[in-house]
């Protein structure tokens, strides 16, 4: 699977997810997977710009938007990547607003407010319904700006608020093998540390298998 494609999978994925959670009324929860959703779609239109190397590189920070070195290795932040995107015009203006209202629904306190007053349930339930209207329009401008069909199961989850679980498990087995393949691409002279939680919920033996075959 090629970067543009796993970010692809990446976009899907977590918009179905941030749907099947917006339905279960999980807002934080919700909102972060559409902004992540965000970070996807603005990743895969710069593999789609600057190619697999390139792009991969302007994205982990070693090359900047003019394919020039940095002298540096970081992964971009998700403005760093609105930055480039706007700066290249690699969607239109009202899509870049609606990727930086997707952040500020995720990152403004959770279920509160600016000034900490914790949201009615209807004032959530806003939120959300408007927070999935912004993902639409953030996958509907993925699938067009790398010429791909938009998957049936998407659509069917936007406008009927349906998402089938099992297929929610097989989707979230593909996006972690996706992270296993990103640690095929660890430097073998560099030692890294995993930080994990106390728990997983979710994961099966067969990933978290995978994930502990790694060498950390």
């Amino acid at each position: 699977m090629t970067h543009l494609e796993q970010k692809i999978l990446n976009c899907y994925t977590k918009a179905m997810k941030g749907i099947l959670q917006a339905i279960r009324n999980d807002y934080d929860s919700s909102t972060h997977s559409f902004r992540y959703a965000g970070e996807a779609m603005m990743k895969a239109l710069i593999y789609k710009q600057y190619g697999e190397g390139d792009g991969h590189k302007i994205i982990k920070g070693m090359l900047d938007s003019g394919r020039q070195p940095t002298g540096t290795v970081r992964n971009l932040s998700y403005f760093e990547l609105l930055n480039i995107v706007k700066s290249l015009t690699l969607v239109s203006r009202d899509i870049t607003d609606i990727l930086e209202k997707v952040s500020l629904l995720a990152n403004s306190h959770g279920s509160h407010d600016p000034n900490g007053r914790a949201l009615s349930e209807t004032e959530k339930e806003e939120n959300l319904e408007q927070a999935i209207g912004y993902c639409e329009k953030i996958t509907d401008a993925m699938y067009a700006a790398v010429g791909k069909t938009k998957p049936a199961e998407l659509t069917k989850a936007y406008r009927e608020r349906i998402v089938d679980e099992s297929l929610m498990n097989r989707l979230n087995s593909e996006d972690y093998q996706g992270i296993i393949q990103s640690l095929d691409n660890f430097n073998p002279q560099t030692r890294y540390v995993l930080i994990s939680p106390m728990s997983f919920d979710g994961e099966s033996r067969q990933q978290l298998n995978m994930l502990r075959n790694k060498h950390w």
